[in-house]
């Protein structure tokens, strides 16, 4: 039985009343309860319920409930109507801990909810109409948590560790009687990847008699087809409003309420509604595990019910009525096929059928005029992909020469009778018309030439056209398929049919039937079916020619005895007159609905070919005369040849036979296609058939041909047809779908004009222009009706027409040449609240030009005339409403019309303001404001833009005048700085040069994210080599004045010819709530056109190729880009993109929609070096935040970390000094899981004061008031000029944005002091306080000062009355450029060491100040002085502190840079007791690794291993040309001397970045390990040093191998083998012990073991050579709840390769050694290898897991693989399985398994390869569990063949990677072809040529020889993992399209200094219980063995627009290309 988990589960739209009244709140129980009682745990249901409670506990176990979140404010419970239902905390999903709740709902309820969590977490839940009393637990099967202290928060008292995450979380509802119990569970399905719901109601006991009854209110309830309730929900907002607001009688609102019923049965009634929530057809499952299926009753309007009776003894049994919720949605319209260039003809035959045994309805298609006639056809698989062209098909079959007029028939069946659709192709050209058919069957590889088919028929004689018809049929009635052929040329035209029989044999026909004279044409035609109603199927033919062209059609019978003349037909039917062409086409089916099937004859000659069709009941009396027939259609009109093709199928969904007719003459040979509806009424004439689709253009010729199937796998039949004649550039005829949409067809899926030469798109505005509260769109099409021009409105309803006819109103402008629609703009132009339409007219009456507004007052009119404003333009020639725009222009908070008038007075131009004062003129010349242009030829007013660009609170005005001087173009700015707007400009800019056209388009929006508004304008024309145009970007600085062209803030430039600029538009088109700019270039690629995105993520580019994303359009002069707008079409919150092409066939115009979505990944850290692991190419980071964009910033110059907000965690503090001319700023960004990728997003940010103060410069963090909270320190070392400050703010929750609010300010002494540049915090007068320290490094001529103000209550303001001031010694010694604070003489006091670098030449030297309570005043007299080694080394430039050497003491670290021409080092002097006093003396010397290197230029300290020891990093920025590096060194005894040697290297991005300027070392993110912080001060973004800041976390781990050659490593799986709720990790180390072989088992408890000694269980093989775990696999394998481990020995016995297996139970006690093994299956014979692949999964549906062993070797490499079931009694041999697959001769048959449901029927099927197959050329195989497994590989069901020595096969894995929700499979190879994949949509192609996605490799790294598929970027997607054999795992994110090589990768896992086995062996699982899948990787040739683990970490990545339909190509940053 399907458990909820598999089914589809989308969105909660309302609540169910269950039994009773009670309300069901399951979600909400389930996300906010939290209480334990050692009574009801998940474990106590099987011991409760017996195997029911077993069942029900499975089926919980399958949900991952979200994590629940620690903090416990700002929660929302929400039940969206198209998210579901969630529990949200700053728009994350978590669970809640809150008293009381408040809930939000997607719909009012009828009773009010109250939640109130109780102390003990009881969650009682209170209804109005409520008759019992539930009270609900969230119980755990996890040990209970005892409460630690009776103080502080819930949280405290039940996660005492804030670590701990509970897993399986239910809710559990008694009755107060306990005899029933209902059971909730709601989380995440890890296989669905959405959420779920579980739902069971137990019964301990009863009477055998069971019912339940569901009320639902306001909603209409139908049962459907699958036994299940669909719920419709009408809308009832609306009727509950009312009462409130009008106090409406309650029979009034009952009537409104019916009102709403009866609208939602309608809808329901004509297919147009979808249920918002499916209740499945419920099941019960008593104590023995049995299931029972149970059935829905509707018992009123609201109620639904199920009863059953059975024994007592079968209690206590559960029922599960499990709901499945589904959201709205549309099926799209349809497809078009259009053929290959010169491929004449295409479509002129169709045919339908599963060609490729997918369980899906495919369709072929013929060009029977292909290359000279030869002809091809076309198969296109029903694979949710259905090409647009031809040129694209899954297979091409042409034929064997010119003339052959292959493709002229097609027909399908099983005709070898394997239970497989194949295919017939008739070419009655063969040969000077001898003709041939040819049969090609469904074996998994189609021939490309007609001459390869499998069966080939020849003809009789020359001139016979043997193939020109074709159908199938059981025509002997033993129930095989046989085929009948049309010759209608044999004997001179009399013409014939042959049949052959299915019986093994095609040599010779077993009936010939000829026809009764020349020219009859006897076999035109031929349709099979039952037409005497005897069950067996009759045959049918046309003989067209007969009598001058009257026509006959003949009935053979299938009596026993077929005819073989025509004249001794059964029956006979004559047509009307001479050249009706009666019986040219033909088809069967009950069009009467008798349930006999009828006969429909065309006769597409009739009456100088009108053409009729008539139809003949199959009722026992067929008439033998056309004119007498039953029902006669007739054609509309002459030349219509109505009747030319026929074809039958329910088309309306109805389950009633409907027919189609084509007419392919209509209206000079467009075509059209009737549909004549099943229902009681068939119309006798074409024009009154229910459903009529015409062609494209004249002579298409649609309707020559149809096919019906379902070609969607909707469960509808839909219609294919052929346009044969459709004749275009690309491609000659077409193959139109229609799709069955309840009796609906649409072929378009964009939105395309009415005509030519209407431009349709030729503008856009937005509005609510209805008033419902979605924002519509109302489109121009200027040109339409010869100029007069119409706007189209498309309301915002959620359906939207893919043709403009269909727009939901239109205006129609006056006359011809009015142009109407030229420009539109949208407001509330009378102030009424309603957002109304302006339109401009610029050609009305001799182009004087009209502006017309249109009020949204429900009375929107349809022609332009009836608008309710019109203003007309001053004179002919005006362009008066050439272009409109919308502001306040009188600060009166009304929305004005602004009017462009740009020929005005010779091109002068003007621009007209209305005010909205209630009289709107109807005049240009009364207008309430007017602005005039300076000079003819101008164009004044061309464009307009409206937006605070001075930020006074009102609206400025930009008025472009493009065509000013030679069309230089200038942008004129009017300030709105008076009551009324003035119309004298106050700032102007000019363009560049001639004809650059600048201000031609202006758009306004908040570009730099600062809150202002800013302008972009274009130059459309600016041109280096040819019309690239350029677009400028203006920020607001709050002056209302324009910086200079050159001076713009940001330049982009345009492609060759793109004029990029022509169109402006801005919105936040990726969600992340920045305004972004969208540029439209309708010039690019001969006026294709294209669409330009540029994100405002903090960097503009300067090209547009390199924008964010570009769109482009269809096809040459389509002008795409030429109009924009963004606005949320879907409703989803989100704007959206909509562009223009009015260019599009022939100005017809197509607009084109783009969706805007949101996607967020996990990046999984890298590692090189040891305990931990990075990547040397730095993508092992896991977040880097930039600086803020606009100047050199140097963010991340000075990094610290502390708890700033009090909560627990420590907070990143990070600094930009030189932000706003050095001004200074400081980042607080708190440690809650959600880091900003850009420092504009911190959480806190303090402004420094002034110019050159360089304000955080240093940083400290210390508790400066003593109240145990972190305060911050900072220095500002340039305040006013160079004297310094320190600015302190107090930790308090109160931090100042600025420094004039600091909580303590302390002065320098001294104009040039630079007091500030350190800092340091340290309890140095052991007060148990902490003090600050400060130094001064340039007091007096850089001799220097150190300043300490102690914590005592009062700390000094200036540095003067410091409590310690200590002296340098001499001028230029900077003493005090570096402090740091630690008890380095070991006395348990703190100690000062301070750095003074300059000393004696830059030599150095580094002072210790012992806090024994008498610093000393001066350098000199300090108690330790360790002097540096040259002149030149900075040495004491840098220091750090810490415990390097695990001595419990503090160790002083000294950086010297500048060593070696900036070599660097580094040095350590231990704080024993004996600090050395020379740096030549020190106890640790590292050197950095080249000159330049400046290694030593930062330095830190802290446990970077999280091995408890503090450990040491040392930045080198200049390393690489300043790309910089950061070094690690572990505490682990042994440090090296050389920073070449260090443990762990990190590395910047680029060069001159100065990566490594900072580093800090804490726990940011409370995992309780300390993560790292790199800055790279000089990080550049278009030439600013912005700077950037990386993050590394470190969760990640090593577990080393026993010893070397074990291989430990070489297998990774992952299971729960303790029971306790958790995955394990297993690894196998298949060679240790001479390769007797070992298994290690980790447990999931938390402790990671770092070697193979610490795994916490170990098995270890037989004898030497066995290979025990060489594979291992996990699964419940006897069946009692819990996983089990099998494991296997590819080499047992001693090496002979016979092979075993081996089974271990998980009871507790599982084995130490194989011998001891539960189960052991030994393999066939020796050498067969058995084990060498192994396989878990359900292969016989019986809900068990069973085991698939495979043996590669079996006999010569021929190889077996064998399936043992899971029945209580597994075989222990190999001979005895239960099934066995055996390969063929050399393949290496089952040397690699994958497993999944690859034919959507609910099963698991099983994917086999053989790599070696064909001499390594490989094949997979894949073999249905559809109750009968083949047991060879050549019987399986589909069979993909790789390309020749790839070893395609080499591995697999499965899963859903396109997100359709089903099962797909993914192949690599080993000779670096890369990986495929097969998407499961129907139609899997049996070559890798033609596979959906192949990711090709580098040609020498053999990618592809490992393929893993799993979710590990926490998305819900499964992503795609590749092992390349070179130290390197690539990962390809599910995110919508994959790369085409192994470049594209989204991620890496790499390291080259690994050995070439690495990532063979990957599992993916949560190791860390953190809720995320991390990635666990094997190398087992790394020395002893290792086995590497990435955990999952969080990275915000920046959203992308992606299309519904996207024509042409977007291109994403990254050179990532989708078609």
């Amino acid at each position: 039985m399907q458990t909820l988990s598999r089914r589809r589960q989308q969105v909660i739209k309302e609540s169910l009343l269950i039994g009773g009244g009670f309300l069901f709140v399951v979600l909400l129980g389930v996300m906010i309860a939290r209480y334990w009682n050692d009574g009801d745990t998940l474990d106590s249901l099987t011991e409760s319920f017996s195997k029911a409670g077993e069942f029900v506990k499975r089926d919980v176990q399958v949900l991952a409930p979200v994590a629940w979140a620690e903090e416990d404010e700002k929660y929302t419970l929400t039940d969206n109507l198209s998210e579901g239902v969630s529990v949200q905390n700053a728009g994350e999903e978590v669970l809640v801990d809150q008293t009381p709740l408040k809930l939000v709902f997607g719909k009012k309820y009828t009773s009010p909810l109250e939640v109130t969590l109780a102390g003990e977490r009881v969650v009682r839940v209170s209804d109005q109409s409520a008759t019992e009393d539930y009270t609900s637990k969230l119980v755990s099967h996890e040990k209970i948590i005892q409460e630690a202290s009776q103080s502080g928060s819930l949280w405290a008292r039940f996660f005492p560790s804030k670590t701990e995450v509970r897993e399986n979380q239910y809710v559990s509802y008694i009755s107060p009687d306990e005899r029933k119990t209902i059971l909730y569970s709601y989380g995440r399905d890890k296989g669905l990847s959405k959420r779920a719901l579980k739902h069971w109601t137990f019964y301990k006991n009863g009477t055998g008699e069971e019912k339940e009854t569901y009320q639902i209110e306001g909603a209409l309830l139908q049962l459907n087809r699958d036994g299940g309730i669909d719920v419709f929900y009408y809308d009832d907002q609306e009727i509950q409003k009312r009462p409130e607001a009008n106090g409406v009688e309650g029979a009034l609102l009952e009537r409104a309420s019916k009102t709403f019923a009866d609208d939602l049965k309608q809808a329901i009634s004509q297919g147009e509604a979808l249920p918002d929530m499916i209740i499945p057809k419920p099941y019960l499952v008593d104590k023995d595990g049995s299931q029972i299926a149970l059935d829905w009753k509707i018992e009123d309007e609201k109620t639904i019910s199920w009863a059953a009776s059975f024994e007592k003894a079968r209690y206590p049994v559960a029922v599960d009525p499990s709901l499945s919720f589904v959201a709205r949605s549309t099926t799209s319209g349809g497809a078009v096929i259009t053929g290959e260039t010169g491929a004449g003809h295409f479509g002129a035959a169709i045919a339908a059928g599963d060609f490729n045994a997918d369980g899906r309805t495919d369709i072929a298609a013929s060009a029977s005029t292909y290359s000279t006639n030869t002809g091809r056809v076309y198969i296109f698989y029903n694979d949710g992909n259905i090409t647009t062209t031809a040129g694209l098909p899954d297979v091409a079959i042409t034929g064997e020469a010119t003339s052959d007029y292959l493709g002229i028939a097609l027909t399908s069946g099983d005709f070898n009778a394997d239970g497989k659709t194949d295919l017939a192709v008739g070419a009655e050209g063969y040969t000077t018309n001898t003709g041939r058919t040819y049969l090609f069957y469904n074996d998994g590889t189609y021939p490309t030439a007609a001459g390869s088919a499998d069966v080939v028929l020849t003809g009789g004689a020359t001139g016979d056209k043997f193939g020109h018809a074709l159908v199938a049929g059981d025509f002997n009635a033993d129930g095989e398929t046989d085929i009948a052929i049309g010759a209608n040329g044999k004997s001179s035209s009399a013409g014939g049919v042959y049949i052959y029989y299915n019986d093994g044999s095609y040599s010779a026909a077993d009936v010939t039937i000829t026809g009764n004279a020349a020219s009859d044409a006897f076999g035109a035609a031929l349709a099979s079916g039952d037409v005497n109603a005897d069950a067996e199927v009759d045959l049918i033919v046309g003989a067209s020619g007969y009598t001058t062209s009257t026509g006959r059609a003949y009935i053979f019978y299938n009596d026993g005895s077929i005819p073989t003349t025509a004249a001794t037909a059964d029956v006979t039917i004559t047509g009307n007159a001479v050249n009706d062409l009666f019986g040219g086409a033909l088809a069967t089916g009950d069009v009467n609905n008798d349930s006999r099937a009828d006969i429909i004859v065309g006769a597409s000659g009739y009456t100088t070919s009108t053409g009729r069709a008539y139809i003949f009941y199959g009722d026992g009396s067929i008439p033998t005369t056309a004119a007498t027939a039953d029902v006669t259609l007739t054609g509309e009109t002459t030349s219509n040849s109505f009747g030319r093709a026929l074809a039958t199928g329910d088309m309306n969904d109805d389950k009633k036979v409907d027919l189609i007719v084509g007419a392919d003459g209509y209206t000079t040979s467009t075509g059209r296609a009737y549909l004549f509806y099943n229902d009681g009424s068939i119309p006798t004439t074409a024009a009154t058939a229910d459903v009529i689709v015409t062609g494209e253009s004249t002579s298409d010729q649609l309707g020559y041909a149809f096919a019906v199937g379902d070609f969607n796998t909707d469960g509808k039949v839909d219609f294919a047809t052929g346009s044969y004649g459709f004749s275009a550039a690309n491609g000659n005829g077409r193959v139109h779908i229609f799709y069955s949409q309840n009796g609906q067809v649409s072929t378009n899926r964009i939105l395309t004009g009415e005509g030519s030469n209407q431009y349709f798109g030729s503008s856009f505005a937005k509005g609510d222009f209805n008033s419902d509260g979605r924002t519509d769109l109302a489109v121009g099409a200027e040109g339409y009706s010869s100029d007069a021009g119409l706007v189209y409105i498309f309301y915002n309803d959620g359906t939207l027409p893919t043709g403009a006819a269909s727009a939901d109103m239109t205006i129609s402008g006056t006359a011809l040449g009015d142009l109407f629609g030229v420009a539109m703009t949208p407001g509330d132009f009378n102030a009424d609240g309603r957002t109304d339409l302006a339109v401009g007219g610029r050609g009305y009456s001799s182009s004087t030009g009209r502006a017309y507004v249109f009020y949204n007052d429900g009375s929107m009119p349809t022609a332009a005339a009836s608008a309710d404003v019109i203003i007309t333009g001053g004179a002919a020639g005006d362009y008066f409403g050439i272009s409109l725009a919308t502001g306040d222009m009188n600060t009166d908070n009304k929305d004005d019309l602004i009017v462009g008038a740009e020929r005005y007075s010779t091109s002068t131009g003007r621009v007209y303001a209305f005010l909205n004062d209630g009289s709107i003129p109807t005049t240009a010349a009364t207008a309430d404001v007017t602005f005039t242009g300076v000079a003819t030829n101008n164009r004044f007013g061309g464009a307009l833009a409206v937006g605070d660009y001075d930020n006074s609170g009102t609206d400025d005005l930009f008025i472009g005048a493009y065509a000013r001087s030679t069309n230089t173009g200038r942008v004129y700015l009017f300030r709105n700085t008076t009551a009324t707007i003035d119309n004298t400009s106050d700032d102007t800019i000019t363009g560049a040069g001639n004809n650059d056209f600048l201000g031609a388009a202006m758009a306004t929006g908040d570009f730099d994210a600062d809150g202002d508004t800013d302008i972009a304008f274009s130059s459309y024309g600016f041109a280096t080599g040819g019309n690239e145009g350029r677009v400028y970007m203006f920020y607001n600085d709050e002056t209302g004045i324009f910086p200079t062209l050159a001076n713009a803030n940001v330049r982009i430039d345009g492609d060759t010819d793109s004029r990029l600029g022509a169109t402006l538009t801005s919105g936040d088109v990726n969600a992340d709530g920045r305004t972004d700019l969208i540029v439209g270039g309708w010039g690019y690629s001969s006026s294709t056109g294209r669409a330009y995105v540029f994100y405002n993520d903090g960097s503009y580019p300067s090209t547009a190729a390199t924008a964010d994303v570009i769109m482009t359009g269809d096809a040459t002069s389509d002008i795409f880009g030429n109009t924009l707008v963004t606005y949320d079409t879907t409703g989803d919150g989100k704007e959206d993109i909509m562009v223009g092409a009015e260019g599009h066939s022939t100005n017809t115009g197509r607009i084109y929609f783009y969706e805007t979505k949101v996607n967020f990944s996990w990046k999984p850290q890298s590692q090189v070096g040891r305990n931990i692991r990075i990547n040397n190419n730095l993508s092992g980071e896991e977040q880097i935040m930039t600086g803020e964009w606009g100047a050199s910033n140097t963010f991340g110059s000075a990094v610290a970390l502390g708890d700033m907000n009090a909560d627990g965690r420590l907070d990143l503090i990070a600094s930009a000094p030189a932000y706003n001319s050095s001004m200074g700023r400081v980042y607080i960004f708190y440690s809650d899981t959600r880091l900003t990728p850009s420092a504009s997003g911190a959480e806190m940010v303090i402004a420094g004061g002034a110019t050159g103060d360089l304000f955080g410069s240093a940083l400290a963090v210390g508790d400066y008031n003593t109240d145990g909270k972190s305060d911050l320190a900072v220095g500002a070392p340039g305040y006013s000029s160079s004297t310094g400050r320190a600015y302190i703010f107090y930790g308090d929750g109160n931090i100042p944005p600025s420094v004039a609010t600091a909580d303590i300010t302390i002065t320098g002494n001294a104009a040039g002091d630079i007091f500030g540049t350190a800092l340091a915090a340290g309890d140095v007068n052991n007060s148990g306080d902490t003090d600050l320290i400060v130094g001064a490094p340039d007091y007096l001529t850089t001799q220097g000062r150190v300043y300490v103000f102690y914590n005592d209550g009062s700390i000094p303001t200036t540095a003067g009355t410091a409590d310690v001031t200590i002296t340098g010694n001499a001028s230029s010694d900077a003493f005090g450029a570096a402090l740091v604070s630690k008890d380095f003489s070991t006395d348990g006091k703190v100690d000062i060491a301070v750095g003074a670098y300059g000393y004696s030449t830059s030599t150095g030297r580094v002072y210790v100040f012992n806090g024994d309570g008498s610093i000393p005043t001066t350098a000199a007299t300090a108690d330790t002085t360790i002097t540096g080694n040259t002149t030149g080394d900075r040495f004491g430039d840098v220091l750090a502190g810490g415990d390097v050497n695990k001595d419990g003491k503090g160790d002083i670290v000294v950086g010297a840079y500048a060593y070696s021409s900036s070599t660097g080092r580094a040095y350590i002097f231990y704080g024993d007791g004996s600090i050395p006093t020379t740096a030549a003396t020190a106890d640790v010397t590292i050197t950095g690794d080249a000159t330049g290197d400046s290694f030593g230029k930062s330095l830190s300290v802290g446990d970077v291993n999280t091995d408890s020891f503090p450990d040491l990093m040392v930045g080198a920025t200049g390393y690489s040309s300043s790309t910089g590096r950061a070094y690690i060194f572990y505490n682990d005894g042994s440090l090296p001397t050389t920073a070449a040697t260090a443990d762990a290297m990190l590395s910047g991005e680029t060069t001159s970045t100065n990566y490594g300027a900072s580093i800090g070392i804490g726990d940011f993110n409370a995992d309780g390990k300390a993560d790292v912080l790199v800055g790279a001060s000089i990080y550049a973004v278009n030439t600013f040093n912005v700077g950037r800041i990386y993050l590394y976390t470190f969760n990640d781990n090593v577990i080393t191998g026993g010893a070397s050659g074990d291989c430990f490593g070489k297998w990774l799986s992952n299971g729960d083998l303790n029971a306790d709720g958790k995955l394990d990790l297993v690894v196998s180390a298949s060679c240790y012990a001479s390769s007797a072989g070992r298994v290690y088992v980790y447990y999931a408890d938390g402790i990671f073991g770092t070697t193979a000694a610490t795994a916490d269980l170990t098995i270890t093989g037989a004898s030497g050579d066995d290979a025990f775990g060489t594979y291992h696999a996990t699964g419940d394998f006897n069946y009692d709840g819990k996983t089990d481990l099998i494991v296997s020995s590819p080499g047992y016995s001693s090496g002979d390769q016979t092979g075993r297996a081996y089974i271990f139970y998980n009871d507790g006690s599982i084995p130490t050694t194989a011998a001891s093994a539960d189960v052991t299956i030994t393999g066939d014979a020796s050498g067969d290898a058995f084990g060498t692949a192994l396989h878990a999964g359900d292969f016989n549906s019986d809900n068990r897991v069973d085991v698939l062993v495979g043996a590669p070797a079996y006999s010569s490499s021929t190889g077996r693989a064998y399936i043992f079931y899971n029945d209580g009694s597994i075989p222990t041999t190999a001979a005895t399985a239960d099934v066995t697959i055996t390969g063929n001769a050399g393949d290496f048959f089952a040397s690699a398994f994958a497993s999944g449901d690859f034919n959507t029927d609910g099963r698991v099927d099983l994917a086999i390869s053989a790599h070696s197959y064909d001499s390594s050329t490989g094949r997979v195989y894949i073999f249905h569990n559809d109750g009968s497994i083949p047991t060879t590989a050549t019987t399986a069901d589909v069979t993909i063949t790789g390309s020749s020595s790839t070893s395609f096969g080499f591995a697999l894995a499965s899963g859903d990677l396109n997100t359709d929700g089903k099962t797909d499979l993914a192949v690599g190879t080993y000779d670096d072809a890369g990986v495929y994949i097969f998407y499961n949509d129907g139609s899997i192609p049996t070559t890798a040529a033609t596979a959906d996605v192949n990711i090709v490799g580098d040609g020498v790294n053999t990618f592809g020889i490992g393929v893993f598929v799993d979710d590990v970027n926490y998305d819900g997607r499964k992503d795609l993992l590749v092992s390349s054999n070179i130290d390197t795992l690539y990962i390809f994110y599910n995110d919508g399209t994959f790369a085409a090589d192994y470049s594209g990768y989204d991620k890496l896992v790499q390291d080259s200094n690994l050995p070439s086995e690495y990532g063979l062996a990957v599992t993916i699982f949560d190791i860390n219980l953190d809720g995320k899948s991390d990635i666990i990787t094997g190398s087992p040739a790394d020395g002893n063995g290792k086995v590497y683990s990435y955990i999952a970490e969080t990275e915000y990545v920046a959203p992308l627009p992606d299309s519904a339909k996207i024509r042409g190509d977007v291109i994403f940053r990254g050179d990532s290309t989708i078609r």
